[in-house]
């Protein structure tokens, strides 16, 4: 990356940097602490905060949400308190500030003398629900990959997103909307609450089943003003009156109690009034998310009628319950209506992983990346990241965790960009994924002859598995004249699987990041995908030759091994013979057909002729003319080399084998942990003895014997 290119990135992550938190997601509310005394109006009002609760923020420069990681934030008192993060706009500051694990709370004073100060006060006099927004300057940015899980202020997150490690809060702001109803600002009206009142309104709210604390503004304002209508019917029942500033001592008033027809009535009354609502917007927004928005409040208005009916809830209960919806309904009309900003065309070469990986995995040497990747992720990477190499990748992951040092990798400084960009945990999900495509790359392009003989099963662990095999009495049987239907009964012959596990390592060394030397990657095509495939097909058929040699796999007892059969027209027709009279224990035919002919290289060509010709000379008869191939292109030949190695216990250049269809019965069977076919790679920050990214490639399987009446070994 040019010194220019580097400059006008890092200026973009500093625009960026300075709009986290003004986007008010999963904020908590603010709270006014009166003055005291009888001048408590005239004296500065001091607040409350909880600023932030450790949620996710969708911040437009990033694209995807931020968090905020709380144990990495730094502040120092006093905070200045802002409207809307303008820093001319003063209202006051926070002189104390606790990060906590899982929030951020302040309190100060509204110090400032100026327009904005005068405005939160005046409008929050008035019911005005002002919200809170954290603005926070990142110091180190970690991303998160997509699908990737991550724990932060003792949340899950699940990646894309971004995490801000380190950062410094700069400033808190009341802003007027926010993207998360739950946040909000009161202003207290005057000193001279009455606290008997005020805890009788708390004692009579917590008589519900609701708790003061886990209310909204509004849920709050329409209890006080059920809780003040209470309050007057009990003041005239008993010959007197109260108003709002009248009698200290309040008569006490007894909770709601539950009332079918009032609950009835008070949802019906929350229906009738979000349909009002929403046909106000009719028009003015698209009608299939009218539809949707009145479908979802619908359908929340019926849960909590139901929940209502089921607990038994006093009727204001519930109508608090359905300010919340009602809530939630309007701020999905009002979102819906604004006006939608034009498309953003560009791009630039620090924003998308997904590209970043696309283009890493084309100079590594990925063929057909179309398989792997979109049409759009290939275009940008091919327009912003060609050609990009293992320096740039791990320099760019260097900076996400804090490395400011010089971009170019040398031996000086290795050490220390290998373990930042390893601090951010997604560069090895990056370098894992396009390790594990040329790996898979490596592996399919291994041997893979046991796929045309073998059936594929899943297992769920290490534990060996036992199979019956085919000699169950299951032949139906005429029904008697009683109508009872017999019992089948299974077969006492068994097969075992069992999955084990074969890996190996490898390394992109010290030499290879300093030399910018994607050629290593082959080792992980070579070494760990097709030393995968060869290990795979090394043990299969390790297993099928030791079925031969000994095992009792294949017996003239058994009737699937004939002798004195060479591979041709004679042989196969003793081989066919054979193979339907295959028969299970009680004596059934199995009446299957052969499709497949198995050979070592030495009998490669008989067997293509067998398959491809018309005619096949008769050396064996007196005359020497052509006679009609009767087996033509019906045995599929399977050619492998390690039935003929010498390297391999039972090996044999003149054995060949009959096989049936796999998919419908095979004598061997490849089971794989989870069904998982192909092997797993995974990287990591060298050990500390190795300077360098190691990469491991594992993969579990298991290769067994398993239905003997699939195949016929034929012996010359």
């Amino acid at each position: 990356m040019s010194k220019q290119s580097e400059r006008r990135r890092k200026a973009r992550m500093i625009k960026a940097a300075r709009q986290i938190g003004t986007l008010t997601t999963d904020l908590a509310s603010v709270e006014w602490i009166e003055a005291a005394g009888d001048d408590g109006e005239t004296k500065p009002k001091r607040f409350t905060m909880t600023a932030y609760t450790g949620g996710a923020m969708q911040v437009s420069a990033y694209g995807p949400p931020v968090v905020i990681d709380l144990s990495g934030m730094t502040a120092r008192s006093p905070i200045p308190i802002l409207a809307n993060h303008d820093h001319a706009q003063i209202v006051g500051h926070a002189d104390d500030v606790q990060i906590g694990d899982s929030a951020l709370k302040l309190s100060g004073v509204i110090s400032g003398a100026s327009a904005a100060a005068e405005q939160v006060q005046a409008s929050s006099k008035l019911g005005f629900p002002w919200k809170a927004s954290v603005g926070a300057q990142p110091d180190k940015m970690e991303f998160v990959g997509e699908d990737v899980k991550t724990e932060v202020n003792g949340k899950s997150f699940t990646g894309p997103l971004y995490v801000a490690r380190k950062s410094t809060l700069g400033e808190v702001s009341f802003v007027a909307v926010a993207a998360d109803g739950r946040t909000s600002a009161k202003v207290a009206a005057s000193a001279a609450k009455n606290k008997d009142s005020d805890m009788k309104f708390e004692q009579w709210i917590e008589a519900m089943g609701l708790a003061l604390d886990e209310l909204r503004d509004d849920q709050i304002a329409k209890l006080r003003e059920k809780y003040d209508q209470e309050v007057q019917a009990a003041a005239k029942q008993a010959g007197g009156d109260i108003n709002a500033g009248g009698a200290s001592s309040p008569p006490a008033v007894q909770p709601p109690a539950f009332d079918l027809s009032a609950c009835v009535l008070t949802y019906e009354k929350h229906v009738a009034d979000v349909q009002a609502k929403a046909a106000s917007y009719a028009g003015k927004i698209d009608p299939a998310k009218l539809a949707e928005i009145q479908a979802s409040a619908g359908q929340k208005a019926a849960e909590l009628k139901s929940q209502a009916l089921n607990e038994e809830w006093p009727a204001t209960r519930l109508e608090v319950e359905l300010v919340k919806a009602r809530a939630d309904a309007d701020v999905a009309l009002i979102k819906a209506e604004m006006p939608k900003g034009p498309a953003i065309h560009g791009s630039t070469r620090d924003g998308s992983p997904e590209a970043i990986e696309a283009a890493f995995s084309m100079s590594a040497g990925i063929q057909e990346p179309e398989k792997y990747f979109k049409p759009e992720v290939l275009e940008a990477a091919d327009k912003y990241y060609r050609g990009i190499g293992i320096q740039e990748v791990l320099l760019s992951f260097a900076r996400q965790g804090g490395y400011d040092g010089r971009m170019k990798i040398t031996a000086s400084n290795c050490r220390e960009v290998i373990k930042a960009a390893f601090s951010v945990h997604s560069i090895t999900t990056m370098l894992s994924s396009t390790g594990n495509k040329i790996l898979l790359e490596g592996f399919m392009a291994g041997p893979q002859k046991w796929r045309e003989v073998a059936s594929v099963k899943s297992v769920s662990d290490f534990k060996q598995v036992t199979a019956y095999r085919m000699t169950a009495d299951l032949e139906y049987e005429e029904l008697g004249p009683a109508g009872e239907i017999q019992h089948g009964t299974l077969g006492q012959e068994t097969y075992t699987m069992q999955a084990k596990t074969y890996a190996r390592m490898a390394a992109l060394t010290r030499t290879d990041i300093i030399n910018d030397d994607l050629g290593a990657f082959d080792d992980l095509r070579n070494r760990l995908g097709r030393g995968a495939s060869q290990k795979l097909s090394k043990v299969f058929w390790t297993a099928w030759l030791a079925a031969y040699n000994g095992a009792a796999f294949w017996t003239a007892a058994r009737g699937n091994l004939v002798t004195s059969s060479s591979l041709g027209s004679s042989g196969l027709a003793t081989a066919i013979q054979a193979f339907r009279d295959m028969s299970d224990s009680d004596g059934n035919l199995l009446d299957m057909e052969p499709v497949k002919v198995l050979v070592p290289p030495a009998l490669e060509a008989t067997a293509a002729e067998l398959y491809t010709s018309r005619e096949m000379r008769n050396t064996t008869a007196s005359t020497k003319y052509p006679t009609n191939n009767i087996y033509y292109n019906k045995f599929v030949p399977i050619v492998v080399p390690e039935l003929g190695n010498s390297s391999y216990t039972g090996y044999s250049d003149t054995t060949w084998y009959l096989l049936a269809d796999p998919a419908v019965l095979a004598s061997a069977t490849m089971c794989f942990l989870n069904g998982q076919q192909s092997p797993t790679i995974e990287s990591t920050d060298a050990d500390f003895e190795t300077l360098g990214i190691q990469f491991r490639g594992y993969h579990d399987f298991g290769a067994d014997m398993t239905e003997y009446r699939a195949s016929v070994a034929a012996e010359a």
